[in-house]
């Protein structure tokens, strides 16, 4: 049952008609915050930005007269034919003249003043400047580096003692420096921050403050190279920023003035942008109040005919749950508790048809459930049968797989013990005749010196023969036997693994004398392990066997090498590898499955390869891998333990427990 607290419907419906006059109330407001109040941000940064823009404008405009007079002075003054009297004239008639100029120098090729033109209340200075030195100041350095006409960083004129900036125009021998003063700029931002109700400030390349509207703090050369504007904007960035200037708490947006690299700042104070996002705060605030109480009043009244048709369908659905399946709807004012009251009716109809047709399914459903019962009983009989057999089967061939390597290996004793055992009745028999021979002579009493002399000779000759095919059956019998009663039993016991390989390659030399493989073999001498011996010998035969089988068909000849090594303190890597056909890649995650061959009726059982993947696994506790591609030959990889502590249960009869030898 459900604990969740429930509400009266009458402030449910209140509630829930309050949320649905604020949530859009609420929406509109948050969409306000996020989109029109910085709207308005906006508005005025895009204003300030326009108005930015427009004095940068002014300024350059200003700068650009004064530089278009440079350059046409620079025109005359580069006229070989032009007298120094006329171009002293002409540079005081542009000082004059202009109000902008406060001083223009024409120097010679080593940055000396040759000429200089000032106002008509300031040419009696001219004997003072003539002939000085201009060659190490930026104005004149900055012409003859650059190459082209240049604007220099604010400074106080020489001439007039006022804060100007010079523009520097380079000739063939010598630059001409024009001197401009910047007090019309004060005069500019006043008359705009009066206009636009803003405060406008202009600063120089260095971020020094040389107008504002209060002529005050255009004297004092501030440097507003610190404000997070100054630098947002020398960054390349568009923005408008808060900014404290002095005791003003503004909000601005700066301007870059193309060329000359100065900045115009223009700013407005923060409490008329704060003042009229709080007006729209408030209108939203009321609007919230003023829906919350429509809704309140909305929701009371429209809850008092829910409440009667909720209680009478009610009633109508507790005896629909107490199996009474005739009941009346009552009719309302609502058409959807009319609709309800209608589905409830034909709800409780519905449900009494089906009830009488689940009793009916239910019948026939276990009558079903019985007959299907039996039919799985009886088939999982039958596969247990099957499996049964299988395993019988699965059985039979391991042990026939296993009964013919060991008859393989008596074959192979047999045929190989028969040189050496006729070599030692060839040289017994002649040994024989040699004894007789001698006895004869002596009894007879024509036994010579020489004769006897050749008898001992060859007596000796052919005990030697007779020792060396002694010994060497001795060592095929000793090595013949040792793989017999290891591949026979299932014991563990430490051996020296190359010894045991070379072993079990003798045992296979007869079945490779009919090949035209040759089996290479290369082991480290320390390897020691503590592991199968049995198991690893049905293992190395049966991957050789399958080799000469499946990798040289038609008795073709080839390699097989067998490598053996050390990968850790703790394990060995055995690799059987050959240069035969390969395995195709699509039977390469199948040679391991019990039953799978390529030579289904040319005497391949399919269960050779999954003896030596079950070996691997479960008694050497190891892993087994494959690598091959069809044409490059095939590696089969063993990793296993030198030391086998806990050896598995073997699966499926694979190695049976049998401890005699054979």
């Amino acid at each position: 049952m459900n604990t969740q607290k429930a509400w009266p419907l009458r402030l449910f419906l209140s509630s829930q008609f309050a949320l649905v006059a604020i949530i859009p109330l609420l929406v509109v407001g948050v969409l306000s915050l996020i989109f029109l109040l910085p709207k308005i941000e906006q508005t005025h940064s895009l204003d300030q930005k326009a108005l930015a823009t427009s004095i940068s404008g002014q300024v350059k405009a200003y700068l650009d007269n004064a530089a278009t007079d440079m350059q046409v002075l620079a025109s005359f003054s580069i006229q070989t034919n032009f007298p120094d009297e006329s171009i002293e004239e002409l540079l005081d008639l542009y000082a004059s003249n202009q109000s902008y100029f406060e001083a223009i120098y024409l120097t010679d090729e080593k940055g000396k003043i040759e000429h200089i033109g000032l106002p008509d209340y300031q040419q009696y200075l001219r004997p003072n400047f003539l002939g000085l030195d201009l060659s190490y100041s930026e104005r004149y350095k900055q012409a003859r580096s650059v190459g082209r006409g240049v604007w220099t960083e604010t400074f106080l004129s020489a001439v007039s003692g006022r804060l100007s900036v010079a523009y520097a125009q380079p000739l063939l021998d010598g630059v001409i420096i024009g001197e401009i003063s910047v007090d019309e700029l004060p005069k500019l931002v006043f008359n705009l921050a009066a206009e636009y109700d803003v405060t406008v400030m202009i600063l120089d390349k260095g971020r020094q403050l040389i107008a504002h509207p209060n002529l005050e703090y255009s004297l004092q050369q501030l440097n507003l190279s610190d404000y997070e504007l100054v630098k947002r904007t020398d960054s390349g960035d568009n923005v408008s920023l808060p900014l404290q200037f002095q005791e003003d708490d503004l909000f601005g947006t700066a301007a870059i003035i193309p060329e000359l690299n100065w900045m115009v700042i223009a700013a407005q104070d923060r409490l008329q942008i704060e003042a009229e996002q709080s007006a729209i705060n408030q209108i939203l605030l009321v609007a919230v109040l003023i829906g919350m109480l429509a809704a309140g009043v909305t929701g009371s009244l429209l809850s008092k005919e829910f409440i009667s048709g909720f209680s009478h369908n009610t009633k109508l659905a507790q005896a629909l749950a107490e199996g009474v399946y005739m009941i009346d709807p009552k009719a309302s004012r609502i058409r959807e508790l009319n609709w309800l009251g209608e589905s409830l009716k034909v709800t409780s109809q519905a449900i009494n048809k089906r009830e009488q047709e689940i009793c009916q399914l239910n019948a026939e459903l276990e009558h079903r459930v019985e007959e299907r019962t039996e039919d799985l009983r009886q088939t999982n009989t039958e596969l247990h049968h099957a499996l049964h057999n299988l395993k019988i089967t699965q059985d039979e061939l391991i042990q026939s797989e296993k009964l013919a390597a060991l008859g393989a290996l008596v074959a192979g004793l047999s045929h190989e013990l028969n040189t050496p055992i006729g070599n030692s009745m060839m040289a017994s028999s002649t040994l024989a005749e040699n004894s007789q021979r001698v006895g004869q002579l002596l009894h007879d009493n024509k036994l010579k010196k020489s004769d006897f002399d050749t008898f001992i000779a060859e007596t000796e000759s052919g005990n030697q023969i007779l020792m060396r095919n002694l010994e060497r059956a001795s060592e095929l019998i000793r090595s013949f036997k040792q793989v017999a009663v290891d591949q026979s039993s299932s014991s563990q016991r430490p051996f020296i693994l190359k010894q045991l390989l070379d072993e079990i390659l003798i045992t296979l030399i007869p079945m490779l004398k009919k090949t035209r493989v040759q089996v290479n073999l290369t082991v480290e001498e320390s390897i020691k392990m503590d592991s199968f011996p049995g198991a690893l010998a049905q293992i190395i035969t049966n991957l050789v066997q399958n080799a000469l089988v499946h990798g040289f068909p038609d008795n073709q000849s080839g390699t097989i090498n067998i490598n053996a090594a050390r990968i850790d303190g703790y394990q060995v890597l055995l690799t059987v590898e050959d240069d035969g056909l390969g395995i195709p890649l699509d039977k390469q995650t199948s040679i391991f499955d019990p039953f799978f061959t390529t030579k289904l009726g040319q005497g391949g059982s399919g269960i050779g390869l999954h003896i030596v993947h079950n070996l691997v696994n479960n008694l050497l506790q190891g892993t087994i891998t494959v690598s091959s591609e069809p044409g490059q030959g095939t590696s089969m990889q063993i990793r296993m333990p030198c030391e086998v502590t806990k050896p598995e249960e073997e699966e499926n009869g694979i190695y049976p427990e049998d401890e005699q030898a054979s």
